[in-house]
């Protein structure tokens, strides 16, 4: 009877950690940007595109201004399509 028991309680813990691992994961994206920017061309030094992955599932990229500050570009500006077009081709 204590093995039957036992295996219920092992059971039971499994099936409370899958639920509660489902509901976490479903909750929100880990995306690196929230706020999105206009940028002039010029003032770029540095980008970076972070393609689609398990915790974020868009593309994004992050610039790196010549003053040190790093700001994610608009998804809209024409720059954000200039450099989508060459990395994954035509949009």
């Amino acid at each position: 009877m204590s093995r039957s028991v036992l295996l219920l309680l092992l059971l039971g813990c499994w099936m409370c950690a899958s639920f509660c691992t489902a509901f976490q994961m479903e909750r929100s994206e880990r995306c690196l940007c929230k706020k999105f920017y206009r940028v002039r061309p010029m003032n770029i030094l540095k980008r970076t595109l972070y393609r689609p992955s398990a915790s974020c599932n868009a593309y994004e990229i992050v610039v790196t201004l010549k003053t040190g500050r790093k700001l994610c570009l608009h998804p809209d500006s024409k720059l954000w399509k200039i450099i989508m077009s060459g990395e994954r081709g035509p949009i």
